[in-house]
């Protein structure tokens, strides 16, 4: 991970028990700091109702914006939608969890970072393949391309078969 730039805190150290309500906005600055991310422009505003207990915490994570990706299929700029939720129980302790749904903080801690899993969160909410919802809508040059290239390979394959393959095709008959 890179320099820490913008970090999702909540100080709950003076805070008295009970619910809690906290906003955050994050932004490409956000995703910065994480090496190779898939998303480079983003707009998210997160809603975390929290709650302090006396020997956890409750954080109730509710997010939706739009984050900007490539498009699969031609690398273009895509902006998509992305919305959910997580509920995350954070216990004190050096404990480690299996759970994604348990969270283990030091007992001397008196902030909470939950950056890492809100990046989590928004990269799971993007679908697993972006691109444009048209293909008229890509970068009609790059598709060309591509298409040429899928045609030479195919012409290429025709002609010829790799004496390695042949000696194995042999055994499949």
């Amino acid at each position: 991970m890179k320099k820490k730039k913008q970090r999702l805190l909540i100080p709950f150290s003076g805070l008295k028990e009970g619910k809690h309500e906290f906003n955050f906005s994050i932004s490409a600055e956000f995703f910065e700091q994480y090496e190779q991310s898939l998303v480079e422009v983003a707009d998210v505003s997160i809603e975390v109702i929290f709650e302090k207990k006396k020997n956890l915490l409750e954080l109730d994570i509710v997010f939706e914006g739009t984050v900007e990706s490539n498009c699969d299929r031609c690398m273009d700029s895509l902006s998509i939608a992305i919305e959910g939720d997580e509920f995350l129980i954070v216990k004190f302790g050096d404990e480690e969890s299996d759970d994604d749904h348990i969270m283990y903080i030091p007992d001397s801690a008196y902030e909470l970072d939950f950056s890492d899993q809100v990046y989590e969160l928004i990269n799971l909410a993007m679908p697993a393949k972006v691109e444009h919802e048209d293909e008229e809508d890509c970068n009609q040059e790059v598709l060309e391309k591509l298409r040429e290239y899928s045609s030479a390979r195919e012409d290429e394959d025709d002609d010829e078969i790799d004496p390695r393959w042949a000696a194995l095709n042999k055994l499949k008959k």
